[in-house]
């Protein structure tokens, strides 16, 4: 089924960004954007951003080729203070976008390859708890 494929994609990319193997996102990533995003921008795009855990909420059709998905994630955050390190947690809603395509810039109904788009994540809807010892949601 369609929804299920966009969004066993996006579980992809985000297990791959828990483990931080950024390789494995960039792959997931839509064919259109590892052709304008090379992987050393995409790599210091989401290397500062650990993302520690994340929950499906909704996997919505756009059109035929694009869905979009909200998630709930929890990323971590460490600073520096003096001789310790202060740790921060950011939760909340944000909404990724899977494309299927047969090249970069064709998008496809049929066939394809289903990808993230990484720049459609990026935005959050933040929560910030300083110092939370609450267990991300899925590692």
């Amino acid at each position: 089924m369609i929804k299920d494929d966009a969004r066993a994609k996006l579980e992809e990319y985000l297990d791959a960004w828990i483990e931080r193997d950024f390789k494995a996102m960039w792959g997931a990533t839509q064919l259109t954007a590892q052709k304008m995003l090379p992987y050393h921008k995409f790599y210091d795009m989401v290397e500062p951003m650990a993302l520690v855990g994340y929950e499906i909420l909704e996997v919505k059709e756009h059109t035929e080729e694009s869905w979009y998905v909200d998630i709930l994630v929890r990323q971590k955050f460490g600073q520096p203070s003096s001789n310790d390190v202060t740790t921060w947690y950011f939760s909340g809603k944000s909404t990724f976008r899977v494309i299927r395509e047969k090249a970069a810039f064709k998008p496809t109904s049929e066939g394809g390859t289903w990808g993230v788009n990484p720049i459609s994540g990026i935005g959050l809807e933040v929560d910030l708890m300083p110092n939370s010892q609450e267990a991300p949601m899925k590692e």
